[in-house]
């Protein structure tokens, strides 16, 4: 902020105009795994989260994100700006 007048100078209001522009297209995505969980003598297997991250969507049926978000992942889903959840095809 400019203390004298409260106005944003010009490099934090492109910034600002650049989010408003583009924080639509930013999902939150969550992954999961199996895992085994020991339950006595027994073994089961189960889906377990296994991280969380974000990611743009890139187009109608593709969101892009880093590698380290889905390296280990046997599923995903994906969480629009929205709210709207759907599940992910890892590709």
């Amino acid at each position: 902020y400019c203390e004298a007048d409260q106005e944003l100078y010009a490099e934090e209001q492109r910034t600002v105009e650049l989010f408003e522009r583009c924080s639509a297209s930013v999902v939150h995505i969550n992954t999961f795994a199996q895992g085994i969980q020991r339950r006595g003598l027994r073994f089961d297997l189960q889906e377990i989260q296994a991280g969380t991250g974000s990611g743009f969507v890139w187009d109608e049926r593709h969101v892009v994100t880093n590698f380290h978000v889905i390296k280990d992942a046997d599923r995903a889903t994906v969480v629009l700006a929205d709210g709207t959840s759907c599940n992910a095809t890892l590709v």
